[in-house]
């Protein structure tokens, strides 16, 4: 879905070499010209498999911004990120006001991502943000990173609630950087709770 609006997808079963369902609503500047955002969309009761993409990814062009976007009960055996929220510098925009709910994920490069450091920015100008997400209820079976968090000093990653999630086994539980207002609620790793007072600056961009 692209500038699109009460959309509903459901019942679908994604076995792709890229992300499984992408929000997107424009590209930079022609899509601030267009100005159009996605909103109002549901997604659920599907299954993924790849290795290259998301899950679920909203971006990364989505200059126009995205927002009341409701994600539940998907099943992802295999994926590269779980759930994947991405822009760059030259986006723009806001994402925001995104609830997801009943994630269960298998075998992944990282569960949850924000970054607003993709590939292909030129003046990186314009940073894109991310506030008010809200996540309920995932469980991942092996992955190397749990949550990753890459903010920009000028417009961090606000408002982002994750609520009963569970890491069975993980090597990097959470990376965060540029962020505020970030609340994890009955969220464990290998075991043990995981507050925000736990993450590590992220080593690398991820992609």
């Amino acid at each position: 879905p692209d500038s699109s609006r009460r959309v509903l997808v459901e019942n679908c079963d994604f076995d792709v070499g890229d992300d499984g369902v992408a929000i997107k609503s424009g590209r930079d500047q022609d899509g601030w010209r267009v100005n159009r955002p996605s909103e109002d969309i549901v997604v659920r009761r599907c299954r993924y498999s790849g290795d290259t993409g998301g899950a679920v990814a909203i971006g990364s062009e989505m200059s126009g911004g995205v927002r009341n976007i409701f994600i539940e009960d998907w099943v992802a055996p295999k994926a590269h990120h779980a759930l994947y929220f991405k822009a760059n510098l030259d986006r723009g925009g806001l994402i925001t006001d995104v609830h997801i709910r009943n994630i269960v994920a298998g075998e992944t490069d990282t569960v949850l991502i924000f970054t607003n450091d993709y590939h292909s920015y030129r003046g990186g100008e314009y940073p894109p943000r991310f506030e008010r997400v809200r996540i309920d209820d995932v469980t991942s079976l092996r992955t190397r990173v749990g949550i990753h968090v890459r903010g920009h000093v000028q417009a961090p990653v606000r408002d982002i609630r994750v609520s009963r999630m569970t890491l069975e086994q993980v090597d990097i539980p959470l990376e965060a950087a540029h962020v505020e207002d970030l609340s994890l609620i009955g969220v464990r790793a290998n075991g043990v709770r995981l507050t925000p007072a736990d993450a590590i600056a992220p080593k690398r961009t991820a992609k």
